[in-house]
């Protein structure tokens, strides 16, 4: 993974943090940009977590960067399976630091991976 493709992977994850954090925040104030923030956290998440399994999978390298991507994956999985399956006033007492956590495990996991250098396509 080069360095440009590990900002891009940690970017994505602080983008889906702070959308669901401003979009919970501003929802009681500015409806729409609330729920646009909020829907695009929730309905991205479940992209993110499944891709951290993945990476979990595929491309981590030592035990301590499996298990922190696998559960970074997890708990996103985790806070959006809370706010489907349960009433809405859950979203900010305990869907929100899932959320959080398991995007901040999976920015570290994506973090501590070494940046190897982009290779030229072979025609």
């Amino acid at each position: 993974m080069s360095m440009t493709q590990k900002w891009f992977a940690v970017g994505s994850l602080v983008a889906l943090v702070v959308g669901l954090a401003l979009g919970l925040a501003v929802s009681a104030t500015h409806i729409a940009l609330g729920t646009f923030l909020l829907a695009m956290a929730l309905m991205l998440g479940p992209f993110a977590g499944v891709g951290l399994l993945g990476f979990a999978a595929a491309v981590a390298a030592s035990g301590p960067q499996k298990s922190l991507a696998w559960l970074g994956g997890s708990l996103l999985l985790a806070a959006v399976g809370l706010v489907m399956f349960t009433p809405m006033g859950v979203v900010p007492t305990s869907a929100l630091p899932l959320y959080v956590t398991g995007a901040g495990l999976g920015a570290l996991a994506v973090a501590l991976l070494p940046a190897t250098p982009l290779r030229a396509r072979q025609p």
